[in-house]
C-alpha cells in the first residue's frame, strides 16, 4: 500500500487543508454570546459575572418589563430562547415560580420576561438558563437577575428582626444624591433586601454583597458579621478601557449610538460609562477594519488583532458603524484594500470581469440580515443605495451606470440564501451587455443596515472592478494559471459568472470531483466524509482496482462510490469511524473532523509535519471547542498558516462547507501556494 500511497504527487496533499481558508468564513460579530445587560424602565443595569442586581425600586402590584439584552442575534431561535427564561420569588422554603409572559424585544438582540400579574412584596430573581441560541453559537452559562419588591426581608417574615441580629449600614460614597442604588447582600442561594434604605439586621456569619446603580461600576465584595458596623462603600461613575492593537499602529475610535464619538483619555485608553453600549473601530491601513460592540462594567485592557486586508481567497469585513459588510470574492483571485478612512473603505478585486455575460456579486451583511425570508426587508431598505459608478474619488463621481430603481434599474436584486454557509448570503447581479470594457466602482452606501436601523455600515464601502481588458488599475493582478490543465465544465447549477465557476472546472477537469449528476454539480450540498475520503484518495491516485473491499464499517456499503476510498484511508491510519463501528459517510464533515482527515493523510504521504507555533489554536477565542482528538490537527494547519480562522476571533471547528467552497479552495490553493 505504501507504493501506492507515494505515487504521484503532483496535485500536493495541501490543496484539501487550504478548504479551511474559505470553509471558515468571517462574520461581523465576534466573540462569546453573552448577556450584556438588562433594561427596566428605560435603565440599563450591567452583569456582574453571571448575575445582574435591578435595583428599580418597585412596589406590590407592579408588573415590570425586564428587557435582556445579549450581545448577539437571539431572534433566529426565538421560541427556543424564551423557553429558557423563568422567574421565582425566593422564599425561606425555597423558590416559588411565577407565572410569566415572554416575547421578544425591540432589537434582535433582546429578549423579554414580565410577570404575568402584579408582585407581592418580596425578592425575586429571574433565571436566563444556559444555551440561549444566537446566530453562531450559545450562551456558555446561565444568568440570573435579582430584584425587590417593598421593602421587607426576603423570608417573607413581615420585616421581623431577629434578636440575633446584627445592624449593617451601608454608606454610600461618591453617587448623586437622586441616584437610585440597590444593595444586595447573600449567604449562600439566600438573598437578603434592607430593613430600611440601606440598613439591615443579619445574624453572625459569612456574607456577599453588591451594590449598584445606572451608571455606576457595580461594587461586589465579601464580608463578616460578628457585630454593628457600617460598611463604606465608593462608586465609580466610569471605568478604563485600554485597546492595544496589531499592528500597534493602529487608529482606535469608540462611539456611543451612532455617531457620537468619545475622546480618548490617554493613547487607546477610553474612560466610558459602565452598563452603556459602545462600538469600537479599529483601522489600519492594508489591514481589513474590525467594529465590534461592547459594554464595559469595569476597568478592562482589550487585544485587537487585524487581518491582513483580504488576501487571496478570503473575506473582508469593513464598517464602522456598529454593523459589517463581508465581500465574496466573485470571479476574482482576491481583494485588495487601496484607502480605509473614516468615510470610505476602498478595495480593488483582481482580475477581470466578462461583460458580455452575467455577472455576479454575493455579500453578506454582518448584523441583522436574518429574517426577511425572501429578501424584501432587504430590497425596500437597502437596493437603493447600492449603485455602480465610472469612479468613486471621495464619494461616486457622477451618474450611476447601474442602479436598483426600484426593481426597474438594470442592477438586479437575485436572491437571500439564509442557509448558506457563508453567512444570510446577498446576490445581486447585473445583465450580460450592461457593462462596456472599463474599470468601475461597485458602492455600498454608508446607510446600509441590518433589521435594527441604528446598526449600519457607517462608511461607504466601495469594490472597484475591471470589464473586459479595458480599465487602469495599477493593483489589478492577473489571475495565475492553474498548475494542472483544466477543462470546461458545465453544469445547469454553475452560472457563468458564478464565483465558484472557474473552481468547478478546475476539480472537475482534473478528476478530483464529479457532478452530482450529468447536468449538475451540486454547489450548494455538504461536503459528507465519503466525498471528502474519495477526493483525498483521488489526489494520492489511488488504483482503487487492487483494494480489497473488506468493509469494516457497518454502514458503508461494498458498491457505494467511497468504499474503496474508505478502506485505503481507514489502512492507512487517515480515518476513524464516529463510534459503534459506523464511518457515517453521509454526515457532513466539519473543519475539525477535515483538519484531522488531512493532518493524518499528509502523515501517510510523508508530508513536513513540523510547525512553528504548537499552540496555535490558544489565540482564537472558541478555542476550547476544538476536540481534544482534533487539537494537533488543527494547530498543524494553523502552523502551516492554511487556516486564518475567521475576523471574529473564531475557528468555529464544528461548522460545515459546501462542494463549491471546497472546489473554489482547491483551486485558490493551486494558483496561490501549490506551485
Amino acid at each position: 500500500m505504501s507504493a501506492i500511497l507515494m505515487r504521484n504527487r503532483a496535485i500536493p496533499v495541501i490543496l484539501l487543508v487550504a478548504m479551511l481558508v474559505m470553509i471558515l468564513p468571517a462574520w461581523a460579530l465576534a466573540a462569546d454570546i453573552s448577556l450584556t445587560g438588562v433594561t427596566v424602565n428605560g435603565n440599563t443595569f450591567p452583569v456582574t459575572g453571571d448575575n445582574v442586581t435591578v435595583s428599580e425600586p418597585f412596589r406590590a402590584g407592579d408588573q415590570p418589563r425586564f428587557i435582556l439584552n445579549f450581545s448577539h442575534n437571539v431572534a433566529n431561535a426565538l421560541d427556543a430562547n424564551l423557553a429558557k427564561l423563568s422567574m421565582v420569588k425566593i422564599m425561606p422554603s425555597g423558590e416559588e415560580a411565577i407565572d410569566t409572559s415572554t416575547f421578544g424585544g425591540f432589537t434582535d438582540s433582546s429578549l423579554v420576561i414580565k410577570p404575568f400579574s402584579g408582585l407581592e412584596d418580596g425578592s425575586y430573581k429571574i433565571i436566563a438558563a444556559q444555551g440561549i441560541q444566537a446566530n453562531t453559537g450559545a450562551t456558555p452559562k446561565a444568568y440570573e437577575i435579582y430584584f425587590n419588591v417593598g421593602g421587607q426581608l426576603s423570608g417573607g417574615d413581615g420585616g421581623q428582626v431577629s434578636a440575633d441580629a446584627h445592624k449593617i449600614v451601608f454608606d454610600m460614597k461618591g453617587i448623586a444624591a437622586d441616584t437610585k442604588y440597590i444593595v444586595t447582600v447573600k449567604q449562600n442561594d439566600q438573598i437578603f433586601y434592607p430593613n430600611t434604605g440601606s440598613t439591615f439586621f443579619l445574624e453572625t456569619g459569612e456574607y456577599t454583597y453588591a451594590v449598584s446603580a445606572p451608571g455606576y461600576v457595580t461594587v461586589t465584595s465579601g464580608f463578616t458579621v460578628s457585630q454593628d458596623e457600617t460598611i463604606f462603600i465608593t462608586m465609580k461613575d466610569s471605568v478604563l478601557v485600554t485597546i492595544n492593537t496589531v499592528p500597534s499602529d493602529a487608529s482606535v475610535r469608540v462611539k456611543v449610538g451612532q455617531n457620537e464619538f468619545i475622546d480618548a483619555y490617554d493613547k487607546n485608553v477610553f474612560k466610558l460609562t459602565p452598563g452603556i453600549e459602545y462600538t469600537y473601530i479599529v483601522e489600519a491601513k492594508g489591514y481589513t477594519t474590525k467594529a465590534q460592540r461592547f459594554t464595559p462594567v469595569a476597568d478592562e485592557t482589550k487585544t485587537i488583532e487585524l487581518l491582513v486586508g483580504a488576501a487571496a481567497g478570503s473575506y473582508g469585513e469593513q464598517g464602522n458603524g456598529g454593523n459589517t459588510l463581508t465581500m465574496l470574492v466573485p470571479g476574482a483571485s482576491r481583494i485588495t484594500v487601496k484607502e480605509d478612512n473614516l468615510d470610505y473603505c476602498y478595495n480593488v478585486l483582481s482580475g477581470t470581469f466578462d461583460g458580455s455575460k452575467e455577472i455576479t456579486f454575493g455579500f453578506t451583511i454582518g448584523a441583522g440580515i436574518n429574517s426577511f425570508g425572501d429578501g424584501s426587508g432587504f430590497i425596500t431598505n437597502n437596493m437603493p443605495q447600492i449603485a455602480i459608478y465610472n469612479s468613486y474619488k471621495n464619494g461616486p463621481q457622477g451618474s450611476p451606470v447601474a442602479d436598483y430603481k426600484s426593481g426597474n434599474g438594470n442592477l438586479k436584486y437575485i436572491s437571500f440564501n439564509a442557509e448558506a454557509p457563508e453567512g444570510k448570503l446577498i446576490t445581486i447581479g447585473l445583465d450580460k451587455g450592461v457593462l462596456k470594457d472599463g474599470t468601475y466602482a461597485l458602492v455600498f452606501g454608508k446607510n446600509i443596515c441590518g433589521n435594527n436601523v441604528n446598526k449600519t455600515l457607517g462608511k461607504d464601502i466601495v469594490f472597484e472592478f475591471v470589464v473586459g481588458k479595458g480599465g487602469n488599475s495599477g493593483l489589478i493582478i492577473e489571475p495565475i494559471t492553474p498548475a494542472e490543465p483544466v477543462t470546461k465544465a458545465v453544469f445547469a447549477d454553475v452560472a457563468e459568472n458564478s464565483w465558484y465557476k472557474d473552481a468547478v472546472s478546475f476539480v472537475v477537469g482534473n478528476g478530483l470531483f464529479e457532478g452530482t449528476s450529468d447536468s449538475t454539480f451540486g454547489s450548494s450540498m455538504s461536503m459528507t466524509r465519503g466525498m471528502f475520503v474519495t477526493v483525498l484518495g483521488r489526489l494520492a491516485k489511488v488504483e482503487v482496482n487492487s483494494i480489497n473491499t473488506g468493509i469494516s464499517f457497518t454502514d458503508v456499503k461494498p458498491n457505494a462510490y467511497y468504499a474503496k476510498y474508505v478502506v485505503w484511508a481507514a489502512e492507512n491510519g487517515i480515518v476513524q469511524g464516529t463510534g459503534d463501528g459506523v464511518f457515517s459517510p453521509d454526515k457532513s464533515i466539519t473543519r475539525q473532523e477535515a483538519a484531522a482527515f488531512m493532518f493524518r493523510y499528509s502523515k501517510a504521504m510523508g508530508y513536513d509535519m513540523t510547525v512553528a507555533d504548537n499552540a496555535a489554536t490558544d489565540k482564537f477565542s472558541d478555542a476550547s471547542r476544538v476536540a481534544p482528538w482534533a487539537n494537533d490537527a488543527v494547530n498543524w494547519v494553523l502552523g502551516k498558516k492554511v487556516i486564518g480562522g475567521n475576523a471574529d476571533g473564531t475557528l468555529n471547528p464544528g461548522g460545515t462547507a459546501t462542494r463549491a467552497q471546497v472546489a473554489q479552495i482547491i483551486m485558490n490553493f493551486v494558483n496561490n501556494a501549490g506551485k
